[in-house]
């Protein structure tokens, strides 16, 4: 899956790109005006990312789910649900 944050309202994570390997085990990070490599992190059977909250949000077929800054923070919690690549945020809207 390749996320590519484009909206102005997430400037924090304006010119960056992430995609997720399943197969890999892993997801990386570019940035997306000079094309760099920012970083590639292991994280087992990753597919499903959105962004939630100014960060990234990854999940994974093991069960994990991943936050992760543009400063390249992350913290993951391990949930008893396997996860697919089929996630994306909605945003709420009182009626």
């Amino acid at each position: 899956m390749l996320l590519m944050v484009t909206d102005l309202t997430r400037r924090k994570l304006l010119n960056y790109v992430l995609a997720t390997s399943p197969r890999g085990n892993c997801y990386g990070i570019w940035n997306s005006n000079s094309r760099e490599l920012l970083e590639i992190k292991p994280l087992a059977d990753v597919s499903g990312a959105a962004v939630i909250n100014k960060q990234w949000v990854l999940n994974s077929g093991s069960g994990s789910i991943a936050y992760v800054s543009v400063t390249r923070q992350s913290k993951r919690n391990q949930t008893f649900i396997i996860w697919d690549n089929h996630w994306f945020s909605i945003l709420a809207v009182k009626i």
